[in-house]
């Protein structure tokens, strides 16, 4: 019997660390060491960070993204939640197709979404016409908070509703059926029972939603205006003065904003673990859809897609002078990108390929690291690094030089 080592295993676990050491553990130190030190010399300095929170626009811009984020996160959990349970446990009709309608959201991106509200909701947007015309009503404008909370909550709360309804779909009803029996009200159950239950998925989803809109940079800068937030000032840190030390610090914040949201996630769910002691498991059983349960749902589906629907609608557009329709459709615009625009398209085909072959690599290499090391713990954490920041900050990272000004 052979008691030759296998040594396939642990090179592949190295692998996989390595990959991530040298991409997001690198440069992210790397980013953090910048944010403490002067601009051109390699002086220690916590100038950076008074850069930020001394003056009144990076204090502004603390405060925008903060709310912005709490307010995203809140109105996303308060519309996707009673989706889930209409989702998991209701007949709906077209289910299926509502769950695949529900991911749409997500992978389109969502500066998209804010050029499609300015179209429908600006200062002469098609809905924004229609309501003045129809009532007389002037609608509040899309610039500015509102606007980008809107734009964010119909971005990213598919993050809730996907991880609750499916926690609910799955979850044994035994528990619920338990406490109805023993005489327990239907507010009662829910409140005691079902959304105890349900309480890691949505703390998770919550999280997700909050470091995505802390970090999004793209519907703040088309619907913000003069309502500026870190994204905004990091990128102006960049293009304008080239500041990256500035840059680094506002990233920094931003990462540190997350990690408490995740520590607060950790917190709300550590014990909240539950199982159902049986011999058997089933799903919980779909009742009948009322009629306000499926108006609710396709509702909400509906203008999360609006502006899915509007890019749609305007690809077909040819002139639009002003008026409140298109007087000329056709596919001239389609003509023009295939013709005019073949490089481009390739280069974002050919890089998104690289990215997907690079990332299905690195991700296979860290899931068999994190479940063969006894350092899996570890792996999970850099894993979930690029969640907890936004893509604006490794590009800081890969932006600063290899060491800072004066380290030699």
């Amino acid at each position: 019997m052979s008691n030759r080592r296998d040594w396939l295993p642990p090179l592949i676990a190295v692998a996989g660390v390595s990959f991530f050491a040298l991409f997001l553990v690198y440069p992210i130190g790397k980013t953090a060491l910048l944010a403490f030190f002067a601009p051109t010399t390699f002086h220690p300095t916590l100038r950076n960070f008074a850069t930020i929170f001394a003056s009144p626009l990076g204090r502004d811009a603390v405060l925008h993204s903060l709310l912005i984020a709490l307010a995203a996160t809140v109105i996303a959990v308060l519309v996707a939640v009673p989706a889930s349970f209409v989702l998991a446990r209701r007949a709906l009709p077209g289910r299926g197709v509502a769950l695949s309608l529900a991911v749409v959201p997500l992978i389109s991106p969502p500066f998209i979404g804010a050029f499609s509200w300015i179209i429908l909701l600006g200062n002469r947007g098609i809905i924004t016409r229609l309501a003045a015309q129809a009532t007389g009503l002037h609608l509040p404008s899309i610039y500015g908070p509102g606007g980008i909370i809107l734009a964010l909550v119909l971005s990213f709360f598919p993050y809730v509703l996907l991880f609750v309804q499916s926690a609910l779909a799955t979850a044994d009803p035994a528990l619920e059926e338990s406490a109805r029996i023993m005489g327990a009200s239907r507010l009662r159950i829910l409140l005691t029972v079902t959304l105890p239950l349900v309480a890691p998925p949505i703390a998770a989803g919550a999280v997700l939603v909050f470091a995505q809109s802390l970090g999004n940079f793209g519907v703040p800068s088309i619907l913000g205006r003069d309502y500026g937030t870190m994204t905004t000032l990091l990128v102006y840190q960049i293009e304008g003065s080239f500041n990256l030390n500035a840059a680094a610090a506002i990233a920094l914040v931003n990462v540190l904003m997350t990690s408490a949201a995740l520590l607060g996630l950790g917190h709300i769910t550590r014990g909240r673990h539950y199982t159902t002691v049986s011999s058997t498991s089933r799903a919980a059983p779909r009742t009948p859809a009322s009629l306000v349960s499926v108006c609710y749902v396709w509702g909400l589906l509906l203008i999360a897609l609006l502006p899915q629907i509007m890019v749609v609608f305007d690809s077909f557009a040819e002139r639009w002078p002003g008026t409140l329709w298109p007087t000329q459709y056709g596919l001239a615009n389609y003509r023009y990108v295939l013709s005019d625009l073949i490089e481009p398209m390739s280069h974002s085909v050919v890089l998104s390929a690289a990215a997907t072959l690079l990332s299905v690599i690195a991700g296979v290499l860290a899931a068999y690291a994190a479940s063969k090391a006894r350092w899996g713990r570890g792996i999970d954490l850099m894993i979930m690094l690029p969640f907890v920041m936004p893509g604006l900050i490794t590009g800081v990272a890969f932006l600063s030089p290899s060491t800072p000004a004066g380290w030699s």
